[in-house]
């Protein structure tokens, strides 16, 4: 409420800072990837790539799949972290495990490009099936290029 200046509140980011980081260090998951948010873009703190890594990492290992998902973007771009694509499909996949549409489609394009992984269509098609069950247009165009629509 103190970040985004709800009930009444007036917009408090080191208030918000304090009460999410209370929250953290009681282990809730939530407020640990956000806290990596905030660090990542430098929203109401210094931006901090590695204390992103921290709360992210922090988060996603008490699994919040959108921390790892953001784990994976990091490991996947280098963004703050050295580039390991097998690190990043680890937790894309945990992500699209527990059913992230966009983990989902970064799992099946990994397979499907052999980025990372050796080429396998059908997992890159099972992936993809999934997120675009989910109404991800990414993966629902990829389909239609293995399908040899494009």
């Amino acid at each position: 409420m103190h970040a985004k200046g709800l009930g009444g509140l007036r917009k408090d980011m080191k208030k918000a800072l304090e009460w999410y980081l209370k929250s953290a260090n009681q282990g809730d998951n939530r407020a640990q990837n956000t806290l990596g948010n905030m660090y990542d873009s430098g929203n109401g703190v210094p931006q901090d790539k590695k204390e992103a890594l921290k709360w992210f990492r922090m988060a996603a290992e008490n699994g919040n799949g959108l921390a790892q998902f953001n784990l994976a973007i990091m490991y996947d771009s280098g963004d703050g972290v050295e580039e390991d694509r097998n690190e990043a499909l680890k937790w894309y996949k945990m992500a699209a495990e527990l059913g992230y549409a966009n983990a989902q489609y970064y799992v099946g394009g990994m397979y499907m490009e052999g980025e990372g992984v050796p080429q396998d269509m059908e997992e890159a098609k099972k992936w993809l099936t999934e997120a675009a069950m989910q109404g991800n247009f990414d993966a629902m165009l990829r389909l239609e290029v293995l399908k040899g629509n494009y």
